[in-house]
């Protein structure tokens, strides 16, 4: 009898609401329905693979850009470096290579000799035989960065040359040196051009990177029983920037991955 009267003081809630109101008689409440908790993802793992180049490396790819030696007849000497050319030819020393970050330097000396034409004086000409070559010193600079292709590339090239010998013609004591520095600087522009198209093809990273997201993508056995394993989730590699330390430049690549 207690009951019905009871159920008309609660009102006429149904459901959750009306069984809620039955807890509360007795003391009793009715706890909110367990919720699964987010599980907070693995933190991000950094593994760094360091890769070494020595200079001597770019030693091949420099030659065929600078050769050795190299000589260049009336013609040809016109074609490629302007009509103030008559006959070039110039042998250099092995180049010496060193780097600061990521910056390579490149020194020789050259020897040479040259005929121009002089409005003056007709054609001039130094370094030939009984005459010693003429010496110039070469330096070449060039930034290192990684390309999008994962191949070097080559920014701020700069190429100088200081003439070290004069060169006079000796009826009007005219000294022709400015001339051979116009000639050697045209000879040294396409020099520069060819070391940048060559670079790139010296190094190429992407089958290191390809090896190293497979290699981290499989599972791997944490015991002998192959009942633990670790897999890593690899997100992303990079590559960071070179650094050189006279013989060597250094480079890292950088694995992102996500353990689960």
């Amino acid at each position: 009898m207690h009951v019905p009267i009871a159920l008309r003081l609660l009102g006429p809630s149904t459901g959750r609401g009306r069984v809620a109101r039955l807890l509360a008689l007795v003391g009793m409440t009715l706890a909110a329905p367990l919720t699964a908790q987010p599980v907070a993802p693995a933190p991000l793992a950094v593994v760094p693979v360091q890769v070494t180049y020595r200079l001597s490396a770019l030693l091949p790819a420099l030659d065929l850009a600078f050769p050795v030696r190299d000589s260049l007849d009336r013609a040809q000497c016109a074609r490629a470096l302007g009509l103030l050319c008559h006959q070039y030819a110039y042998q250099r020393t092995p180049l010496q290579l060193t780097a600061q970050d990521a910056r390579v330097t490149l020194r020789t000396q050259l020897g040479y000799r040259a005929r121009v034409a002089i409005p003056v004086a007709g054609l001039a000409g130094c370094g030939f035989a009984p005459e010693p070559a003429r010496r110039a010193d070469v330096t070449v600079g060039l930034g290192l960065y990684w390309r999008r292709d994962w191949r070097i590339g080559t920014a701020n090239t700069q190429v100088q040359a200081t003439l070290l010998d004069p060169c006079r013609v000796t009826a009007l004591n005219i000294d022709v040196v400015p001339a051979l520095r116009t000639l050697v600087d045209a000879q040294l522009k396409d020099v520069r051009a060819q070391i940048d198209s060559a670079l790139p093809a010296v190094a190429d990273l992407r089958p290191l990177a390809d090896s190293l997201w497979r290699s981290f993508s499989e599972p791997i056995a944490l015991d002998t029983l192959s009942t633990l394993w670790l897999v890593l989730n690899p997100e992303a590699v990079r590559v960071t920037p070179f650094a050189g330390d006279g013989a060597n430049i250094r480079t890292a690549l950088v694995l992102y991955a996500r353990p689960y």
